[in-house]
């Protein structure tokens, strides 16, 4: 074998194997990456998931007090039986021995005595030394569980009780009946068992999956809730990207052996005029043959270029391991304190921890506290956006630069790429914009305009008169935002006004929103199909303060009063 098909074969086996390596620690690293988003979403539906069915049992069981203490009535209960004794069986139901103390709300599951295929509970309690016992169905917690956004096509969220039979509907058997369906799995053993996490593992099925499990340990009972997708769903993307680097695998070898090919016997002639020259001297035959190898020649190119590589590999390895290690890192270590995207995951897990904390306050703040979670998903969804997909973007649009692609194609893709990234920071604005956090609701009200006024043809005035605009609690800073936000689309799009005017106010106690449009009005004591109008009064109405609205066919007139203490 000739040196020319030697350092051929070594050029496309150090080429091959540099691809190999790096397209394997992406490989890798995109899988864990991957994995740990699904069970982060699946996480976050879980949770989402069970603090719905506490607030829903929690409500049922307020409802039985009042009832109870004869304060209201509701026909939701099927059954409702006095006793001095402990009831062991109410009608056709049978109870176990778990007693209530005095004034304390207990729930037994009885689903598995009724045929009807819905959760049936038997609400008790003890007061004044008699028990009472209440059987009510509540489907509500079936149509919680039933709706599968961020599930996908395969995911979905049911309930699991002690005996290892499902309480709620499976959507892959719709004509079975839940009690049927026997689920003893590792997430129901492990959430029977008080514990919580995720795992991947076969589901009642029998098809491997991903899941996010909790119990529900709420009002004595023994449930476990569980989030689940397909494993090939879930990483169906890693599928494509299996097949994607195969394809460029196939076309890099094939290229890399052509140009090894020229490379080497590019290099091997000054190395055969080197060789040439040796055995010339060799035979004593010292007169110069007119060909000169220097340090500025072929062979001092290759080393150079060699360096070059060298220090290219470096940069290129480092720059793969940044995004590997530093973009998709398992574990929830910082590499530096520009890792925006460690910096998220710690901020979601403050986030969950807050959760549990306010799971008490649940019953009593429960609205205020679901439009808060709202609020704190979208701008976690904001941040995700922003953090986690845009310097994917980034990269990408790096990666198609360093690509050998025709100026008319490598042109399309920049544009189509861009496109997205302009897409994906108007998404993320829309979520939760940053101006809001990061200097207050006048200056968010105003970014908001700006942003508008290009893309409307009505003139929009505002006024900001904050005195101190960080001063002003959160909870006030979103719900003015969106209001505003709400005001504005009904002005632009259903009033057709050609002029609206803002001013937000701030008192010593007191913070003041004014919105008013020459549009062409609407009756305000008619019926609306739009939640609108509705969703502006709750979110004052749940900060205290006043909300006032009058309309005519020469505009409409919002004003809001917000208490500050």
């Amino acid at each position: 074998m000739g040196i020319r098909s030697k350092l051929t074969l070594i050029i496309i086996a150090l080429c091959m194997g540099v691809v190999i390596v790096l397209t394997s620690i992406f490989y890798f690293e995109f899988d864990a990456a991957l994995k740990e988003r699904v069970f982060l979403q699946l996480s976050s539906v879980k949770m989402l998931k069970i603090v719905q069915v506490r607030e829903t049992l929690a409500r049922k069981a307020q409802e039985f007090s009042l009832f109870i203490q004869k304060k209201e009535v509701k026909e939701s209960f099927q059954q409702i039986e006095y006793s001095k004794s402990w009831p062991h069986k109410v009608g056709k139901y049978i109870l176990n021995d778990k007693k209530p103390q005095n004034e304390e709300v207990l729930i037994h599951d009885i689903s598995v005595q009724d045929s009807s295929g819905i959760i049936t509970l038997a609400y008790t309690t003890k007061l004044d030394s008699q028990y009472v016992v209440a059987i009510i169905q509540i489907p509500e917690i079936q149509q919680v569980l039933m709706e599968r956004t961020g599930l996908g096509e395969t995911g979905e969220s049911y309930i699991v009780g002690g005996d290892y039979r499902l309480r709620t509907q499976s959507r892959f058997y719709p004509q079975k009946k839940p009690l049927l369906i026997k689920a003893e799995t590792e997430g129901v053993k492990k959430g029977l068992a008080g514990g919580e996490g995720t795992a991947v593992f076969e589901d009642y099925r029998g098809v491997e999956v991903f899941s996010a499990y909790e119990a529900i340990s709420a009002f004595g009972l023994q449930w476990v809730l569980l989030s689940e997708i397909d494993h090939d769903e879930a990483l169906l993307p890693l599928k494509v990207l299996h097949t994607n680097i195969l394809y460029v695998f196939i076309i890099a070898s094939i290229v890399v052996f052509f140009i090894s090919f020229l490379v080497a016997r590019k290099i091997v002639k000054p190395v055969l005029l080197m060789a040439n020259q040796l055995q010339q001297m060799s035979r004593g035959v010292l007169e110069h043959s007119g060909e000169t190898v220097s340090r500025d020649d072929e062979i001092g190119e290759m080393f150079h270029a060699l360096g070059q590589l060298v220090e290219t590999m470096e940069r290129t390895i480092i720059f793969a391991k940044m995004i590997g290690n530093g973009n998709f890192r398992v574990a929830y270590k910082l590499l530096s304190n520009e890792d925006k995207l460690g910096k998220s995951l710690l901020q979601m897990r403050e986030q969950l921890k807050k959760y549990r904390e306010q799971e008490e306050k649940l019953i009593t703040e429960k609205q205020l506290s679901l439009l808060r979670g709202q609020e704190m998903e979208r701008s976690r969804l904001a941040k995700e956006i922003h953090d986690g997909l845009g310097p994917l973007l980034t990269s990408m649009r790096l990666r198609i630069q360093a690509l050998y692609l025709s100026s008319e194609k490598e042109k399309e893709l920049l544009d189509l790429l861009d496109q997205t990234i302009s897409e994906v920071r108007i998404m993320s604005n829309r979520l939760m914009p940053s101006v809001l956090e990061d200097f207050g609701i006048g200056e968010a009200i105003a970014n908001l305009i700006k942003f508008l006024r290009p893309m409307v043809e009505a003139s929009i005035y505002y006024k900001n008169a904050l005195t101190a605009p960080m001063n002003i609690s959160d909870d006030i800073s979103i719900s003015l935002y969106r209001i505003v936000q709400e005001a504005l689309n009904n002005a632009i799009k259903h009033a057709k006004a050609s002029e609206i005017r803002l001013s937000i106010t701030q008192f010593d106690d007191l913070i003041t929103l004014f919105i008013t449009d020459n549009g062409v009005g609407f009756n305000t004591d008619g019926n609306h199909t739009g939640h609108g109008l509705q969703n502006m009064a709750e979110r004052v109405a749940l900060l205290n303060g006043s909300f006032e609205i009058t309309s005519n066919k020469k505009g409409t007139t919002i004003d809001i009063e917000i208490p500050l203490i």
